[in-house]
């Protein structure tokens, strides 16, 4: 079932990139990038019935949100997001009376270049972020338990609020839900999910032809 759904999800994000791609468009924003590092921080992975079923594991997120507008209708932007996440530590905080064996932290690289959002102007100074990615994280040891994989397939949607006086550097504060699993390429495939806050600031970069 998740294999199913993760893989529909990546073929609808390749589409609607590929769709967006071919607009023909004179836009010279197209050739700028928003660049924007931030700090996430979730607790108490959420328990499901269908998609992560692994308890008790709190996140730290240090990454990079990218966007590029492709296509542009009034104010509001389709934009082409990717993001990579240089840093995440997975650690195991048991509730108490659990008879789990404790998991030492893990810690992980990752990338995600299937990335699409929508940014909707709020107000002269404030826009409105939906995102969503799939990508792929590699740890340093089996997660999230024993017959598990290091590698770990990504999926994740949010929003978030972009505050800015000008066209200079901006406040990002956002929530997204983060999923990873091994899409069960091996024996035990429990999944993790996340409710991630994060913060972060956006400076925006223009890329010559």
């Amino acid at each position: 079932m998740i294999k199913t759904r993760c893989c529909a999800v990546l073929l609808g994000l390749t589409l609607l990139e590929s769709v967006a791609a071919a607009q023909p468009s004179p836009d010279p924003l197209l050739a700028r990038w928003d660049i924007a590092p931030y700090v996430g921080v979730a607790q108490h992975s959420p328990v499901g019935a269908d998609w992560g079923v692994t308890e008790d594991r709190s996140h730290l997120f240090i990454g990079i949100h990218f966007r590029t507008p492709v296509v542009r209708v009034g104010g509001v932007q389709l934009l082409y997001a990717p993001n990579i996440t240089p840093f995440l530590r997975l650690s195991h905080r048991r509730s108490a009376g659990s008879t789990v064996p404790q998991e030492p932290p893990a810690h992980a690289v990752g990338i995600a270049p299937f990335g699409i959002a929508l940014g909707i102007p709020f107000s002269r100074t404030v826009r409105v972020i939906g995102s969503t990615a799939v990508g792929a994280l590699w740890f340093d040891r089996v997660v999230p338990i024993p017959d598990a994989r290091a590698f770990n397939v990504s999926l994740e949607w949010g929003g978030s609020l972009e505050w800015a006086r000008s066209s200079g550097p901006a406040i990002e504060l956002g929530y997204k839900f983060h999923h990873l699993s091994n899409v069960y390429s091996a024996p035990e495939n429990p999944g993790v999910e996340a409710n991630v806050f994060f913060l972060g600031g956006r400076w925006r970069r223009t890329v010559r032809p």
